[in-house]
C-alpha cells in the first residue's frame, strides 16, 4: 500500500519478462490502471491540479526534469479483479469477463484460463495502443508487443 493509501505494485524495468513470476495477477492492466511516480521528474514539487506549476504558487512553472535522466517508477494499481496465488502454490486458472481491455481472447465465464497470460496480452495491449498506433509504427517496440499481444500465441 503506498503512503498515501493507493494499493500498489511496482513494475520492475523487467516486467515483461517472462521468467518472472508476478504472484497477485491483475487480470486488468490498461493505462488507466498504470501509475507513474514522477517525484524525481519535479525536484521542487508540483502543484496536483496544474502540474506544470509549483506545489504553492500556480504562477510559477515547476522546473522538470527529463524522465530518462532522472528515471520513474511505474505502479500496477487497482487490484478488485485481481487473483493472488501465494509463493510456492501452483498457479491455478480463473474464470470471469470483467476487465477494461474487451480483446482478451481466454475471457470466459465458462471455460477457466491463465491469469498469468492476460497479463502478458494486455500489457502488449497497452503498449501497441500508446507507441505503435499513436506513433504510427515504431519497429523497435513492435518487436516486443507483437508476440505477446497474439490472439493465437505461438
Amino acid at each position: 500500500m503506498h503512503s498515501r493509501g493507493v494499493a500498489h505494485r511496482f513494475v520492475s524495468p523487467s516486467f515483461c519478462d517472462m521468467n518472472v513470476q508476478i504472484h497477485p495477477m491483475h487480470r486488468d492492466i490498461s493505462l488507466k490502471n498504470i501509475m507513474m511516480d514522477a517525484t524525481h521528474m519535479f525536484p521542487c514539487g508540483f502543484h496536483p491540479v496544474k502540474n506544470v506549476f509549483l506545489p504553492h504558487d500556480i504562477s510559477a512553472p515547476a522546473p522538470i526534469l527529463p524522465r530518462l535522466e532522472v528515471g520513474v517508477k511505474y505502479y500496477f494499481v487497482d487490484y478488485r479483479i485481481s487473483s493472488y496465488f501465494p509463493e510456492g502454490t501452483e498457479q491455478q486458472l480463473v474464470l470471469g469477463l470483467a476487465g477494461r481491455d474487451r480483446d482478451v481472447p481466454e475471457l470466459s465465464d465458462e471455460v477457466s484460463y491463465d491469469p498469468f497470460k492476460v497479463d502478458i496480452f494486455t500489457i502488449g495491449n497497452v503498449l501497441r495502443r500508446e507507441f505503435i498506433d499513436v506513433r504510427s509504427g515504431s519497429l523497435h517496440v513492435d518487436i516486443i508487443v507483437s508476440p505477446v499481444s497474439r490472439v493465437t500465441p505461438i
